[in-house]
């Protein structure tokens, strides 16, 4: 009866911790590119996603190649590399967002997404990362960033897969084959089309939904703040859903359209720019 009482406790105490982690997945937080802009990390739904905190003044910055090397080999197979520049360990990354994206480009030729610079640890850690490195946001393990290019693998669901520490290279067997895993998530969305173009749209853009068999499927717009702007489907489909869409209902800036079919969600950023 005590072991029994023991266990039921344990759980009583790890379950607020449980709920909370299955309510925040990767795609719940937004951040800034280098350039400014804000962005939903929903965009980046149904890919898988290796988030790196980096420094340009680091004995693993030559890591930078190794990267580019790996999101030039993948990123065509629905993965994409996220790196962080941070100025938390020993003062490797001092410079502004303009200067971290001109070292980047100028000596690794980065093509892939950077983002400005934030606080992987200590007091100001960014949301994002407290949800990364602590069991209690991601319900998998607690993974504190113990220097720079620490890497976190995301599975295309928005959940933490695993990390690999800093000396770890980006092209570790650990990486590229979890990279080239096909998860039950992908198979159900490669079986599906959702395309959102031209972007930025001056007075319209075309948002094409074409599924497999008949799904469930719900299509809606959301400002870059998270505000639904307007819910432009929610019904089943049998084949292919193409709506065009007039910018004059909306006002300029960053916006993200989102489809969930059969319960599988995608998201892509779009830009209205009217003239």
């Amino acid at each position: 009866m005590k072991q029994i009482l023991t266990l039921l406790l344990s759980i009583i105490i790890t379950l607020p911790f449980t709920i909370q982690a299955q309510k925040t997945n990767f795609f719940s937080f937004k951040v800034k590119t280098i350039n400014g802009d804000s962005i939903d990390l929903s965009t980046y739904a149904g890919k898988k996603i290796l988030v790196v905190n980096t420094a340009s003044y680091c004995g693993y910055t030559p890591q930078y190649a190794d990267l580019q090397q790996l999101y030039t080999t993948y990123k065509d197979k629905n993965f994409v590399i996220i790196a962080f520049p941070a100025n938390d360990f020993a003062n490797q990354e001092p410079g502004s967002d303009g200067q971290i994206l001109e070292f980047c480009q100028t000596n690794y030729n980065i093509t892939f997404p950077i983002m400005s610079k934030i606080h992987v640890t200590g007091t100001e850690i960014h949301p994002l990362y407290k949800w990364l490195t602590q069991k209690s946001q991601n319900g998998l393990k607690d993974a504190p960033v113990s220097w720079n290019f620490q890497k976190f693998m995301i599975n295309p669901d928005g959940s933490l897969y695993d990390f690999v520490p800093p000396s770890g290279s980006p092209l570790a067997p650990k990486i590229t084959q979890w990279i080239e895993k096909t998860s039950s998530v992908n198979e159900v969305l490669q079986k599906h089309v959702f395309v959102v173009y031209p972007s930025p749209a001056k007075q319209k853009f075309t948002i094409v939904v074409n599924v497999e068999k008949n799904s469930k499927v719900t299509l809606r717009i959301y400002d870059s703040k998270g505000v639904l702007a307007e819910e432009l489907y929610n019904d089943m489909l049998e084949s292919e859903l193409r709506i065009e869409y007039f910018t004059d209902r909306l006002q300029n800036g960053n916006y993200i359209v989102t489809t969930e079919i059969d319960g599988f969600k995608q998201s892509q950023q779009i830009t209205i720019k009217k003239d």
